[in-house]
């Protein structure tokens, strides 16, 4: 039964259907042939807040909206059909299935741009681990081991910075990097 692919614009559709219609989660899971836990994470992550003062995915919003509403806290985690929704002046989460579906490919678009690090990280890399290999010649190797604190990437995530310009060194400045010859494999 468990399926792992990414949930479609038509099994989203079916959620929300069935969420209007009052549908367990178990119910849900059946249907579109997933998981239950995949129909609760999927409402959570990708429910929204209808506020003036909170962007539709505004994490702080949605928390405080379930802070202020026990019935946010269980299943179905939204107010797609309360009854007191007319009359409830608490902040009103929401499951739409485009909405969800254009939030998902926001966020898969967003994983994918930039590097991975923040400011603070970057200039503290600059001023401590570039000097080391730039002026006292040491290996990335060494670097990793005698730095761990500052480094917390892989060593191919800091070779693809080097490449991609992010930091201040270059492919001249790795000492090993430079000393071996790309061979190509000749099949005989």
């Amino acid at each position: 039964m468990t399926n792992y692919n990414q949930l479609s614009v038509e099994q989203r559709d079916i959620i929300q259907t069935l969420i209007n219609q009052k549908k367990s989660f178990t119910y849900i899971s059946n249907v579109i042939d997933k998981d239950r836990t995949t129909i609760s994470k999927e409402i959570k992550r990708n429910r929204y807040i209808k506020s003036n003062f909170y962007d539709p995915f505004d994490q702080k919003g949605i928390k405080n909206a379930v802070e202020k509403c026990n019935n946010l806290s269980k299943p179905p985690y939204v107010c797609n059909t309360c009854p007191k929704k007319a009359t409830c002046f608490k902040h009103h989460l929401y499951y739409n299935s485009s909405i969800a579906h254009k939030h998902y490919l926001e966020i898969l678009k967003s994983s994918r741009e930039g590097i991975d690090t923040n400011e603070e990280v970057l200039d503290e890399i600059e001023h401590i681990i570039v000097p080391l290999i730039k002026n006292n010649k040491q290996s990335v190797n060494q670097v990793f081991i005698n730095h761990k604190d500052i480094l917390s990437m892989s060593k191919v995530t800091f070779y693809r910075y080097v490449n991609q310009g992010v930091l201040s060194l270059t492919n001249i400045d790795l000492p090993k990097k430079v000393k071996y010859k790309k061979l190509s494999l000749i099949h005989i």
